[in-house]
């Protein structure tokens, strides 16, 4: 039961509820990377920036806040890579990328309730969980941006 209450808390049941920032902080950063490591030194950098402001590193709710405040940063990107890869690849792909979405969904959950479980019964279980979502998002968004970069 406290599992499921963590992976509410991070949104895995329900849509992310970002707090405001510039929507585009981290497409921003994505966008003016040169290569793959330098587009994924663009992860964590709204959440650590936003654990700087106001309650954001003092409490767990804060923390996981900050974490979700960038994983929605992190899925819009993917949703933007979604459409361009929509619009070009095949059949073939296309059968191929949404089964792998099903499978980055189910992996996600199952990762970050262990990620959770290593704080049973702490209040930094949502914390770890929400970082978890958020360094999976991004990791898939990475993903779906390279393809889009592929000729």
């Amino acid at each position: 039961m406290r599992l499921l209450l963590v992976l509410m808390a991070i949104g895995f049941t329900s849509p992310a509820v970002a707090s405001p920032v510039p929507a585009s902080a981290v497409a921003t950063c994505v966008a003016a990377a040169d290569d793959f490591a330098a587009r994924r030194a663009c992860i964590g950098q709204v959440n650590a920036a936003c654990q700087d402001e106001g309650d954001g590193g003092v409490t767990t709710a804060g923390m996981m806040r900050c974490a979700n405040r960038e994983r929605a940063q992190w899925e819009a990107l993917a949703e933007t890579a979604l459409v361009a890869l929509r619009a070009q690849e095949s059949p073939t792909q296309t059968i191929a990328r949404e089964r792998a979405l099903r499978a980055h969904e189910t992996a996600t959950q199952a990762r970050c309730a262990y990620e959770a479980s290593q704080y049973e019964g702490g209040s930094l279980a949502i914390y770890a969980a929400a970082a978890c979502a958020m360094g999976q998002a991004a990791d898939l968004a990475l993903m779906l941006y390279a393809r889009t970069l592929e000729d």
